[in-house]
């Protein structure tokens, strides 16, 4: 039987219903002492990987039995590989970091997103796996989907897109992707204050 429902939880917070019906407090939790930010499950879903915002966790049997240290998250992004054999997450910085999963998780090279024109970190988010195995990963601070190939390590093509891109959805055509992005260019929009390198609009009273 697996050990994780279809909808999975780490903290629970007390009234909370979710659209199955059930209470959240009614599920299992796990206290990880640090802060969870993303989760994807294996496909049996008898272990569950987390991102929080120091480490790479893999939980089993509702323990905690490895801890990889990330020396800093992004706010969003995992992304277990279709033949599972590759665990990828962002961090705070530039870097999609990469775990071969096995019984135990072992730290593979990083990939290198693109410097942002507004230079200093990328800060990339969410990911999404390619039909040729490529990555698309969202750029929070570049702007832009990142493209890039784990085979060989490089950036194969740079997508611009509306303002810190959050995270990034492949159709089931496996040619269309969705991204979501946090706001929209500035330019024609008014008054605007700058984010991170980037100006956007604002609204005042």
């Amino acid at each position: 039987m697996p050990l994780f429902p279809a909808l999975s939880v780490l903290v629970l917070a007390q009234g909370i219903q979710v659209p199955t019906g059930e209470r959240i407090a009614d599920l299992p939790s796990l206290e990880l002492g640090e802060r969870p930010l993303d989760f994807v499950s294996a496909p049996d879903r008898r272990r569950l990987y987390v991102k929080t915002h120091q480490s790479l966790v893999i939980v089993e049997g509702q323990k905690v039995v490895q801890s990889l240290p990330m020396n800093g998250s992004s706010m969003h992004g995992l992304l277990l590989s279709k033949d599972g054999t590759r665990i990828y997450a962002t961090d705070a910085a530039s870097n999609v970091r990469v775990a071969k999963v096995g019984d135990r998780l072992e730290w593979l090279p990083s990939l290198a997103l693109p410097e942002p024109a507004a230079k200093g970190s990328a800060y990339g988010c969410g990911l999404a796996e390619l039909p040729n195995g490529h990555l698309a990963v969202a750029s929070s601070r570049g702007n832009e989907v990142a493209i890039l190939d784990p085979a060989r390590g490089s950036t194969v093509a740079r997508i611009k897109v509306d303002v810190a891109p959050y995270d990034v959805k492949l159709a089931p055509d496996g040619k269309t992707l969705a991204v979501t992005c946090w706001s929209v260019p500035a330019e024609g929009r008014g008054k605007t204050a700058p984010t991170s390198g980037t100006p956007i609009p604002i609204t005042s009273n």
